[in-house]
Protein backbone atom coordinates (compact mmCIF):
# COMPACT_ATOMS: atom_id res chain seq x y z
CA UNK A 1 0.00 0.00 0.00
CA UNK A 2 3.55 2.68 0.28
CA UNK A 3 1.93 5.61 2.09
CA UNK A 4 -1.07 5.80 0.90
CA UNK A 5 -4.57 6.33 3.35
CA UNK A 6 -6.74 3.62 3.13
CA UNK A 7 -10.49 2.44 4.75
CA UNK A 8 -11.28 -0.75 4.68
CA UNK A 9 -14.74 -1.25 5.88
CA UNK A 10 -17.56 -4.21 6.11
CA UNK A 11 -15.88 -6.53 3.36
CA UNK A 12 -15.81 -10.45 3.80
CA UNK A 13 -12.13 -11.75 3.62
CA UNK A 14 -13.01 -15.56 3.81
CA UNK A 15 -10.44 -19.05 2.71
CA UNK A 16 -7.79 -17.31 1.76
CA UNK A 17 -4.09 -17.89 1.10
CA UNK A 18 -0.77 -15.49 0.94
CA UNK A 19 1.68 -18.49 0.26
CA UNK A 20 0.32 -21.67 -0.88
CA UNK A 21 4.04 -23.77 -1.35
CA UNK A 22 6.76 -21.46 -1.05
CA UNK A 23 9.19 -20.18 2.02
CA UNK A 24 7.02 -17.64 3.04
CA UNK A 25 3.88 -16.15 3.05
CA UNK A 26 2.29 -12.93 4.32
CA UNK A 27 -0.99 -12.23 5.34
CA UNK A 28 -3.74 -14.76 4.59
CA UNK A 29 -6.50 -11.89 4.03
CA UNK A 30 -4.60 -8.75 3.81
CA UNK A 31 -1.25 -7.26 3.86
CA UNK A 32 -0.66 -3.96 4.74
CA UNK A 33 2.90 -1.61 4.19
CA UNK A 34 3.28 1.75 4.53
CA UNK A 35 -0.18 3.09 5.10
CA UNK A 36 -2.34 4.44 6.95
CA UNK A 37 -4.97 2.36 7.36
CA UNK A 38 -9.15 2.03 8.86
CA UNK A 39 -9.95 -1.26 9.43
CA UNK A 40 -13.64 -1.91 10.00
CA UNK A 41 -16.18 -4.12 10.39
CA UNK A 42 -14.48 -6.42 8.82
CA UNK A 43 -15.27 -10.50 8.74
CA UNK A 44 -11.49 -12.44 8.44
CA UNK A 45 -12.36 -15.81 7.95
CA UNK A 46 -10.66 -19.23 7.22
CA UNK A 47 -7.25 -17.57 5.80
CA UNK A 48 -3.98 -18.64 5.95
CA UNK A 49 -0.71 -16.72 5.42
CA UNK A 50 1.30 -20.30 4.03
CA UNK A 51 1.24 -23.85 3.47
CA UNK A 52 -1.07 -26.39 2.62
CA UNK A 53 -1.45 -29.35 5.20
CA UNK A 54 1.20 -31.65 4.71
CA UNK A 55 4.16 -32.16 2.63
CA UNK A 56 5.65 -30.84 0.91
CA UNK A 57 4.74 -27.56 1.78
CA UNK A 58 7.23 -25.77 3.84
CA UNK A 59 5.69 -22.30 4.18
CA UNK A 60 6.42 -19.96 7.22
CA UNK A 61 3.43 -17.72 7.80
CA UNK A 62 3.04 -14.13 8.80
CA UNK A 63 -0.59 -13.19 10.17
CA UNK A 64 -2.79 -15.77 9.31
CA UNK A 65 -5.71 -13.28 8.60
CA UNK A 66 -3.45 -9.47 8.53
CA UNK A 67 0.19 -8.68 8.44
CA UNK A 68 1.16 -5.28 9.01
CA UNK A 69 4.64 -3.85 8.26
CA UNK A 70 5.47 -0.14 9.38
CA UNK A 71 2.12 1.09 8.99
CA UNK A 72 -0.67 3.80 11.40
CA UNK A 73 -3.20 1.09 11.67
CA UNK A 74 -6.67 1.17 13.05
CA UNK A 75 -8.44 -1.94 13.35
CA UNK A 76 -12.01 -1.78 15.32
CA UNK A 77 -15.20 -3.74 15.44
CA UNK A 78 -13.65 -6.54 13.03
CA UNK A 79 -14.21 -10.43 13.53
CA UNK A 80 -10.78 -12.38 12.78
CA UNK A 81 -11.76 -16.06 13.71
CA UNK A 82 -10.26 -19.51 12.80
CA UNK A 83 -7.36 -18.06 10.58
CA UNK A 84 -3.54 -19.82 10.82
CA UNK A 85 -0.59 -18.08 10.04
CA UNK A 86 0.42 -21.53 8.72
CA UNK A 87 -1.05 -24.77 7.53
CA UNK A 88 2.65 -26.18 6.77
CA UNK A 89 4.83 -28.28 8.99
CA UNK A 90 6.94 -24.93 9.55
CA UNK A 91 7.29 -21.63 11.82
CA UNK A 92 4.35 -19.65 12.16
CA UNK A 93 3.89 -15.94 14.02
CA UNK A 94 0.46 -13.97 14.40
CA UNK A 95 -2.26 -16.62 13.91
CA UNK A 96 -4.76 -13.70 13.51
CA UNK A 97 -2.29 -10.60 13.26
CA UNK A 98 0.90 -10.15 12.79
CA UNK A 99 2.44 -6.77 13.41
CA UNK A 100 6.27 -5.58 12.24
CA UNK A 101 6.80 -1.89 13.31
CA UNK A 102 4.87 1.41 13.18
CA UNK A 103 1.67 2.02 15.33
CA UNK A 104 -1.49 -0.13 15.97
CA UNK A 105 -4.60 0.37 17.68
CA UNK A 106 -7.11 -2.46 17.95
CA UNK A 107 -10.45 -1.71 19.39
CA UNK A 108 -13.73 -4.02 19.83
CA UNK A 109 -12.19 -6.63 17.55
CA UNK A 110 -13.00 -10.67 18.09
CA UNK A 111 -10.06 -12.60 18.03
CA UNK A 112 -10.77 -16.17 17.99
CA UNK A 113 -9.71 -20.11 17.01
CA UNK A 114 -6.59 -18.35 15.18
CA UNK A 115 -3.66 -20.77 15.43
CA UNK A 116 0.02 -19.52 14.55
CA UNK A 117 0.97 -23.36 13.63
CA UNK A 118 -0.38 -26.97 13.37
CA UNK A 119 3.28 -28.31 14.80
CA UNK A 120 6.80 -26.48 14.63
CA UNK A 121 7.98 -23.09 16.49
CA UNK A 122 4.59 -20.71 16.89
CA UNK A 123 4.01 -17.29 18.12
CA UNK A 124 1.00 -15.46 19.04
CA UNK A 125 -1.98 -17.45 18.48
CA UNK A 126 -3.96 -14.39 18.30
CA UNK A 127 -1.33 -11.39 17.82
CA UNK A 128 1.87 -11.59 17.22
CA UNK A 129 3.48 -7.70 17.58
CA UNK A 130 7.12 -7.02 17.71
CA UNK A 131 8.77 -3.74 17.45
CA UNK A 132 5.28 -1.89 17.06
CA UNK A 133 3.56 0.69 19.22
CA UNK A 134 0.79 -1.11 20.52
CA UNK A 135 -2.71 -0.08 21.91
CA UNK A 136 -5.13 -2.85 22.41
CA UNK A 137 -8.27 -2.06 23.94
CA UNK A 138 -11.30 -3.67 24.60
CA UNK A 139 -11.02 -6.92 22.65
CA UNK A 140 -11.83 -10.27 23.13
CA UNK A 141 -9.14 -13.04 22.55
CA UNK A 142 -10.63 -16.22 23.02
CA UNK A 143 -9.58 -19.81 22.02
CA UNK A 144 -6.62 -18.84 19.93
CA UNK A 145 -3.21 -21.54 20.28
CA UNK A 146 0.52 -20.62 19.74
CA UNK A 147 0.95 -23.99 18.19
CA UNK A 148 -0.54 -27.23 18.28
CA UNK A 149 3.12 -28.98 18.82
CA UNK A 150 5.73 -28.40 21.80
CA UNK A 151 6.91 -24.47 20.84
CA UNK A 152 4.44 -22.31 21.50
CA UNK A 153 4.71 -18.85 23.06
CA UNK A 154 2.11 -16.45 23.54
CA UNK A 155 -1.31 -18.28 23.21
CA UNK A 156 -3.33 -15.11 23.18
CA UNK A 157 -0.73 -12.33 22.61
CA UNK A 158 3.17 -12.09 22.00
CA UNK A 159 4.64 -9.26 22.27
CA UNK A 160 8.55 -8.90 21.58
CA UNK A 161 10.57 -4.92 21.66
CA UNK A 162 7.22 -3.24 21.84
CA UNK A 163 7.55 -0.13 23.99
CA UNK A 164 5.33 1.17 24.74
CA UNK A 165 2.38 -1.14 24.59
CA UNK A 166 -1.17 -0.97 26.25
CA UNK A 167 -3.36 -3.74 26.54
CA UNK A 168 -6.71 -2.09 28.59
CA UNK A 169 -10.22 -3.66 29.11
CA UNK A 170 -9.75 -7.17 27.12
CA UNK A 171 -10.63 -10.53 28.22
CA UNK A 172 -7.75 -12.85 27.44
CA UNK A 173 -9.39 -16.39 27.81
CA UNK A 174 -9.23 -19.84 27.32
CA UNK A 175 -6.12 -19.67 25.20
CA UNK A 176 -3.04 -21.83 24.75
CA UNK A 177 0.49 -21.84 24.41
CA UNK A 178 2.58 -24.70 25.16
CA UNK A 179 6.09 -23.60 26.22
CA UNK A 180 5.17 -20.37 27.66
CA UNK A 181 2.47 -17.55 28.24
CA UNK A 182 -1.00 -19.10 27.28
CA UNK A 183 -2.42 -15.86 27.69
CA UNK A 184 -0.03 -13.03 27.24
CA UNK A 185 3.82 -13.55 26.46
CA UNK A 186 6.24 -10.16 26.34
CA UNK A 187 9.68 -10.28 25.97
CA UNK A 188 12.86 -8.82 24.19
CA UNK A 189 12.87 -5.59 26.23
CA UNK A 190 9.40 -4.55 25.82
CA UNK A 191 7.72 -2.01 28.36
CA UNK A 192 4.32 -1.48 28.96
CA UNK A 193 1.38 -1.53 30.81
CA UNK A 194 -1.84 -3.75 31.64
CA UNK A 195 -4.39 -2.24 33.04
CA UNK A 196 -8.44 -3.76 33.85
CA UNK A 197 -8.24 -6.72 31.79
CA UNK A 198 -10.04 -10.26 32.47
CA UNK A 199 -7.16 -12.66 32.00
CA UNK A 200 -9.08 -16.08 32.53
CA UNK A 201 -9.05 -19.78 31.96
CA UNK A 202 -5.72 -20.43 30.31
CA UNK A 203 -4.79 -23.37 32.11
CA UNK A 204 -3.79 -25.22 29.27
CA UNK A 205 -0.22 -25.27 27.93
CA UNK A 206 2.30 -23.56 30.67
CA UNK A 207 -0.92 -22.45 32.27
CA UNK A 208 0.48 -18.73 32.21
CA UNK A 209 -1.57 -16.01 32.49
CA UNK A 210 0.66 -13.27 31.69
CA UNK A 211 4.09 -14.67 31.19
CA UNK A 212 7.19 -11.77 31.24
CA UNK A 213 11.28 -12.41 29.99
CA UNK A 214 14.14 -10.77 29.08
CA UNK A 215 14.62 -7.68 30.19
CA UNK A 216 11.13 -6.20 30.17
CA UNK A 217 9.57 -3.73 32.14
CA UNK A 218 5.30 -4.38 32.78
CA UNK A 219 3.02 -2.95 34.67
CA UNK A 220 -0.66 -4.58 35.57
CA UNK A 221 -3.09 -2.43 37.60
CA UNK A 222 -6.56 -3.57 38.19
CA UNK A 223 -6.50 -6.79 36.47
CA UNK A 224 -8.76 -9.98 37.15
CA UNK A 225 -6.47 -13.22 37.07
CA UNK A 226 -8.74 -16.40 37.21
CA UNK A 227 -8.03 -19.93 36.92
CA UNK A 228 -3.95 -20.71 35.73
CA UNK A 229 -1.39 -22.93 36.71
CA UNK A 230 0.72 -19.58 37.26
CA UNK A 231 -1.12 -16.31 37.19
CA UNK A 232 2.03 -14.16 36.73
CA UNK A 233 5.57 -15.17 35.77
CA UNK A 234 8.88 -12.96 35.67
CA UNK A 235 10.82 -15.08 33.57
CA UNK A 236 13.86 -12.60 32.95
CA UNK A 237 14.04 -11.58 36.78
CA UNK A 238 16.45 -9.21 37.89
CA UNK A 239 16.40 -8.21 34.34
CA UNK A 240 12.94 -7.78 34.02
CA UNK A 241 10.39 -5.66 36.41
CA UNK A 242 6.84 -7.04 36.78
CA UNK A 243 4.46 -5.03 39.03
CA UNK A 244 1.02 -6.04 40.32
CA UNK A 245 -1.25 -3.42 41.57
CA UNK A 246 -5.03 -4.12 42.85
CA UNK A 247 -5.31 -7.91 41.10
CA UNK A 248 -8.13 -10.24 41.90
CA UNK A 249 -6.13 -13.58 41.71
CA UNK A 250 -9.03 -16.72 42.14
CA UNK A 251 -8.94 -20.17 41.13
CA UNK A 252 -4.63 -19.77 40.35
CA UNK A 253 -2.27 -22.54 41.59
CA UNK A 254 0.12 -20.29 42.60
CA UNK A 255 -0.85 -16.58 41.88
CA UNK A 256 2.70 -14.89 40.99
CA UNK A 257 6.27 -16.53 40.99
CA UNK A 258 9.51 -15.12 42.61
CA UNK A 259 10.18 -11.68 40.97
CA UNK A 260 6.46 -10.32 40.99
CA UNK A 261 5.41 -7.45 43.23
CA UNK A 262 2.06 -8.14 43.60
CA UNK A 263 0.55 -4.99 46.65
CA UNK A 264 -3.40 -4.24 47.38
CA UNK A 265 -4.64 -7.62 46.00
CA UNK A 266 -8.54 -7.77 45.96
CA UNK A 267 -10.58 -10.17 47.72
CA UNK A 268 -12.61 -12.63 45.51
CA UNK A 269 -15.07 -13.82 44.60
CA UNK A 270 -14.38 -13.40 40.59
CA UNK A 271 -18.07 -14.21 40.41
CA UNK A 272 -17.14 -14.49 36.19
CA UNK A 273 -20.63 -14.95 34.01
CA UNK A 274 -20.43 -17.08 30.89
CA UNK A 275 -20.20 -14.21 28.77
CA UNK A 276 -16.87 -12.83 31.38
CA UNK A 277 -18.95 -9.56 32.61
CA UNK A 278 -19.07 -9.60 36.37
CA UNK A 279 -21.86 -11.14 38.51
CA UNK A 280 -24.24 -9.08 41.14
CA UNK A 281 -21.89 -11.04 44.11
CA UNK A 282 -18.25 -10.15 42.76
CA UNK A 283 -15.70 -8.83 44.87
CA UNK A 284 -14.11 -6.92 41.88
CA UNK A 285 -16.98 -4.40 41.72
CA UNK A 286 -15.77 -0.97 43.23
CA UNK A 287 -12.38 -2.24 44.39
CA UNK A 288 -10.07 -0.75 41.61
CA UNK A 289 -8.95 2.95 41.77
CA UNK A 290 -9.76 4.70 38.92
CA UNK A 291 -7.22 5.54 36.20
CA UNK A 292 -7.70 8.75 34.34
CA UNK A 293 -6.94 7.49 30.79
CA UNK A 294 -9.39 4.64 30.86
CA UNK A 295 -12.95 5.90 31.23
CA UNK A 296 -14.92 3.24 29.70
CA UNK A 297 -15.16 -0.74 30.06
CA UNK A 298 -14.78 -3.73 26.91
CA UNK A 299 -18.51 -3.06 26.03
CA UNK A 300 -18.49 0.79 26.35
CA UNK A 301 -19.91 1.43 29.57
CA UNK A 302 -18.64 4.43 31.59
CA UNK A 303 -16.28 3.70 34.10
CA UNK A 304 -16.31 4.35 37.06
CA UNK A 305 -19.84 3.77 37.87
CA UNK A 306 -19.73 5.38 41.90
CA UNK A 307 -16.16 6.33 43.11
CA UNK A 308 -14.19 3.71 42.18
CA UNK A 309 -13.48 1.31 38.91
CA UNK A 310 -13.92 -2.61 38.57
CA UNK A 311 -11.46 -4.59 38.74
CA UNK A 312 -11.08 -5.93 35.24
CA UNK A 313 -12.21 -5.43 31.57
CA UNK A 314 -16.07 -5.21 32.76
CA UNK A 315 -17.58 -2.21 34.69
CA UNK A 316 -20.57 -3.92 36.81
CA UNK A 317 -23.57 -1.82 35.72
CA UNK A 318 -27.25 -2.53 36.51
CA UNK A 319 -29.26 -2.00 33.55
CA UNK A 320 -32.61 -0.78 34.45
CA UNK A 321 -36.08 -0.83 31.58
CA UNK A 322 -38.29 1.80 32.86
CA UNK A 323 -41.78 0.61 31.22
CA UNK A 324 -43.06 2.66 28.46
CA UNK A 325 -46.31 5.31 29.19
CA UNK A 326 -48.38 6.69 26.56
CA UNK A 327 -51.39 9.24 26.78
CA UNK A 328 -53.82 9.78 24.52
CA UNK A 329 -53.25 12.98 22.79
CA UNK A 330 -56.08 15.92 23.95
Amino acid sequence: MGHSEVTILGNDFQDNSASWAGSEGFGGGLYIEGGNVLLQGNSLTGNAGGGFPGAPSTAVGWGGAIAISDSLVIAQDNWIVGNHATNADASGAGGGIYGFGGTLRLVRNAIMQNRATPVALGFGGGLYLDSTIPWLDANIILDNVAAGGANGRGGGVRLVACSPFTLTNNVIAHNIASQYGSGVAVAASSAGHLAHNTIAYNQDGDGVGVYVASDSQVLLDNNLIVRHTIGIVNAGAPGSSVVADYTLFEDNTTNYGAGVVSSHEVAGPAALLADYHLGSSSGAIDHAPPLSWVTWDWDGDWRPVGAWSDVGADEYALHTVLPLVLRNAP
